[in-house]
This record gives structure tokens, C-alpha cells and sequence, in this order.
């Protein structure tokens, strides 16, 4: 018996012998995979840093040649919109696009730049145009980038459907008189292609958010087709504020709030061509064989302005305050004025037409023996400013990049 029991105790250690080594061998290859996942891991997140890393490399290395191509785009646009010819323009189909412009730069960065007619063909010229300009690196990546721009050309009607329109009171002093009835200035009556094809034709002498403002005073002339027109004020506001923003973001010259000017007159430079980036020059309307003749200024106030001196000035003036006339000052062309129109005096006078908001109390005045004749050839020949001629870029932004 004991001899048989000494047996069975030997076969139940064996056995957990076995199991012990067993479990040894279990826990080894638990171990083992788990090491060959932890290097498969490792391994994975190696390549991944080494894929992010060789991509930041690339991206780094590409960003010169991406500013590069980025700036071929921006100088394409700066070229082509300085070489933009109406007649070009206006032979462009309703649709359709054409190559602007093409060329390259002296780092050999190139560029291409495509303008595209937005609204419908017809017989009015084209408003909106998309100009499209592709600049590309000269490097061995070949940087590309596309800028667009939206441009508009400005409305052809901005002014007058009367020799003066106001809003608020107006007074006519004796020996005043304003005029809707159309007619040429008397400078420019003995050269009959000044005027040339300008479509002539008699409107109202004032139109008027109020006809009882007017104060006609005896020996003041109200001269029109009819004389008085009421019309409605919103009308009036929206219009003068419009183009009163429209055309001032395409100003030649500026000036600051309250300035009093006496010195207006052409500027020739020493070349014989008139300068027209001369504060002072507002051209030469009564010098038909001047070389500003045909200088057309915008001009913008942005507050009240006075002029007085026997001078004279043309182009479209802007003045969002009080503008005053004296001293025999003529302007031919367009008056925009946020505030009170006062022409003080003998000999100052304006050949075109004006629209007076008038926001304040105190009357528009026209003094005695000052003329305010409407001129649908100073209107149109103030139109001539190149800057109303061609499209410009949108006020509210410029170039946005066209991502692809």
C-alpha cells in the first residue's frame, strides 16, 4: 500500500510540472506578440512622422515658388487693367472670354490673364466684367496661383434732369438766373467740334422736392421746360448718395474738410503735356487750344469747400458739405453737393447741371447776376474722365484667390 501510494504521488507532481511549463510557454508567446505588436505600432507611427514630415518639407520648400506664382498673378492683374480699351471692351460678346493679357516677369515667373463678360449682350454696353489672372513660378515645382477680380463700369447717367435739382429751399436774387433750356457755352460757340454729336435738348429750370422753397425774389429768371418740377424726396436722396459714393471711391483729387481755395488753374509741365496730377488743375474749359483742354477731373470734397478767385475749373465736383461760389468762378460740367449750393455773385457761373441735397436749414442761394445754364455738352464732355470711361474694381473688396 504504501508503495502504491508513493506512485500516485509522483504522477500528480509530474503533472503539475507539466502545467507549469505549459503556462510558460503560454505567457512566452503572449509576450512575444505583444512585443511584435508594440514594434508594428512604433513602426507605424515612425512612417506616419516620416510622411508628415517629408510632406512639411515639401510644403515648405513649394511656398517660395507658391508666392512667387501668386505674385506673377497679382502683377498680371496690375498690367491688364492698365492697358483696358472701351472699344476692346464693347466688342466682347454677350458670354464671352478673351486672353487679356500675357506675358512674364524679369524673374521669369509668367502670367496669363482672361476677362469674361458677366451680363447679357445687347446694345448697352456690358456692366460687369470677370478678369481672371493665372500667375506660374518659374521653379522646378511650378508654383500656380489664380487671382480673380470683379470689375463694373460706372452707370452712364449720373446727372441732371434739370439745370438745378434741390431738395429744401432755394433763393433766386435779382439778376439770377438759372436756365434748363440746353445750350452751348459761349467760349466754345465758334468751334462747332467741341459739341459735335452731342444730343441736345430743353429740360426743367429747377426740380424740386417742394416748389413752395422756391424764393423767386423780382428780376430773377427761372428759365426751363417747365420751369418748376415737383418730384418725391426719397428719389432725390438715394440718387444723390449713390452716385455720390459711386464716384467718389474714382476721385483724382481729394480734399480735406472746410478748405478755401484761390488758385485754380491748368498746369503744363515742362514736356508741354498738361499735368493732370496737379492739385490745382481742374483743366481749361474756356482755352479750347489749351493742352488741358480735355482734362476732366474728378473732384471730391469731403466737407464744405469755397472757391473764390476768377478762375475756372470742369470735370464732376463732389462736395459733401456747403460749397460756395465767388469771386467769378466758372465751372463747366457736373456739381454733386451733399449741403447747401450758394453762387454769391456777378460772373460766377456753371455750365452743366447740379444736384443739391441740401441738409441743413439755410437756403441754396444764386446770387445776383450769377448763371446756372444747363449744358448737355459740358455734361458729356465731363463724362470723358477715363475713370468713367472704363470699368474699375468693385469699392467693397479687391482680388479674391480662386482655389481649385
Amino acid at each position: 500500500m504504501r508503495i502504491g501510494c508513493l506512485r500516485l504521488t509522483g504522477v500528480r507532481q509530474r503533472t503539475s510540472k507539466t502545467n507549469a511549463s505549459a503556462r510558460g510557454v503560454e505567457g512566452a508567446g503572449f509576450a512575444l506578440a505583444l512585443a511584435v505588436f508594440a514594434l508594428a505600432l512604433l513602426g507605424a507611427i515612425i512612417a506616419g512622422g516620416y510622411v508628415v514630415a517629408a510632406r512639411q518639407f515639401r510644403i515648405a520648400a513649394a511656398g517660395p515658388e507658391a508666392s512667387a506664382g501668386l505674385y506673377a498673378a497679382e502683377a498680371g492683374l496690375n498690367v491688364a487693367l492698365s492697358r483696358l480699351d472701351t472699344a476692346w471692351l464693347d466688342s466682347l460678346g454677350a458670354g464671352g472670354t478673351r486672353l487679356l493679357e500675357a506675358g512674364s516677369l524679369v524673374t521669369d515667373d509668367e502670367y496669363e490673364v482672361y476677362l469674361s463678360r458677366l451680363d447679357p449682350g445687347g446694345s448697352v454696353p456690358a456692366t460687369y466684367y470677370l478678369v481672371t489672372s493665372t500667375g506660374r513660378a518659374s521653379g522646378p515645382r511650378g508654383g500656380r496661383r489664380q487671382l480673380g477680380l470683379v470689375l463694373r463700369r460706372p452707370a452712364g447717367e449720373f446727372c441732371c434732369d434739370a439745370a438745378l435739382s434741390v431738395r429744401g429751399p432755394i433763393e433766386a436774387v435779382e439778376g439770377a438766373q438759372i436756365d434748363g433750356r440746353d445750350g452751348i457755352p459761349v467760349r466754345w460757340a465758334s468751334n462747332p467740334e467741341i459739341c459735335a454729336g452731342v444730343e441736345q435738348g430743353d429740360l426743367a429750370g429747377i426740380v424740386t422736392t417742394d416748389a413752395g422753397q422756391i424764393r423767386q425774389a423780382e428780376g430773377a429768371e427761372i428759365f426751363g421746360v417747365p420751369p418748376v418740377v415737383e418730384i418725391d424726396t426719397g428719389d432725390h436722396l438715394r440718387d444723390l448718395d449713390r452716385w455720390l459714393r459711386e464716384l467718389a471711391a474714382l476721385a483724382d483729387i481729394e480734399y480735406a474738410p472746410g478748405r478755401s481755395l484761390d488758385g485754380i488753374g491748368p498746369v503744363v509741365g515742362r514736356d508741354g503735356e498738361c499735368d493732370r496730377a496737379a492739385e490745382e488743375n481742374w483743366g481749361a474749359p474756356d482755352s479750347p487750344g489749351h493742352a488741358c483742354f480735355g482734362h476732366f477731373p474728378i473732384i471730391h470734397a469731403r466737407g464744405d469747400l469755397s472757391l473764390d478767385s476768377p478762375a475756372s475749373g470742369q470735370g464732376i465736383l463732389l462736395v459733401e458739405g456747403d460749397l460756395r461760389l465767388s469771386g467769378g468762378f466758372e465751372f463747366y460740367g457736373v456739381l454733386l453737393v451733399r449741403g447747401q449750393l450758394i453762387v454769391a455773385d456777378w460772373g460766377s457761373q456753371i455750365f452743366g447741371g447740379a444736384r443739391v441735397g441740401h441738409h441743413g436749414l439755410a437756403a441754396s442761394r444764386i446770387g445776383g447776376g450769377a448763371v446756372l445754364r444747363r449744358s448737355s455738352c459740358a455734361l458729356e464732355r465731363a463724362a470723358k474722365s477715363p475713370k468713367l470711361q472704363l470699368p474699375h474694381p468693385l469699392a467693397q473688396f479687391s482680388w479674391f484667390e480662386i482655389l481649385e
